[in-house]
């Protein structure tokens, strides 16, 4: 495993020249936390790396009737069916922007408030499943 040495600042000021001891710390420090050695800066816990966990939790039907709206709950879901009249708004700006008409399918992210169905036709059910994560 490649050992992490530290830099100092003095060797990466202004005035200081770009050395082959320079060059080799900062290709090795990269292998060691890489590597996960010890004395290496730990980086494995970095959001960026969290992984959805893709276990349906719970499923279920909401019917929406005519001129009427579903809000969301906070989650992320997994949205299919629902009518040709369907329509997903989003709040943005203190006030709700339309979508387009015709469809609400696919994966949403919902803070509970943020997110609704619009029903502009007649009484439909809206199919969801939402995931653990």
């Amino acid at each position: 495993m490649t050992t992490y040495t530290a830099i100092a600042n003095s060797e990466i000021d202004a005035e200081s020249p770009i050395t082959t001891g320079l060059m080799t710390k900062l290709r090795d420090n990269l292998l060691a936390v890489q590597e996960g050695d010890a004395t290496a800066p730990n980086i494995t816990d970095a959001p960026a790396s969290t992984a959805l966990d893709d276990t349906v939790t719970t499923e279920g039907q909401q019917s929406i009737g005519v001129g009427a709206s579903y809000t969301i709950p906070a989650g992320v879901y997994l949205l299919a069916g629902g009518g040709a009249s369907f329509r997903l708004d989003l709040w943005i700006s203190a006030a709700w922007k339309a979508g387009i008409t015709g469809s609400c399918d696919g994966l949403v992210i919902s803070n509970g408030s943020n997110v609704r169905v619009f029903n502009g036709g007649s009484t439909a059910n809206l199919n969801w499943q939402r995931f653990d994560g």
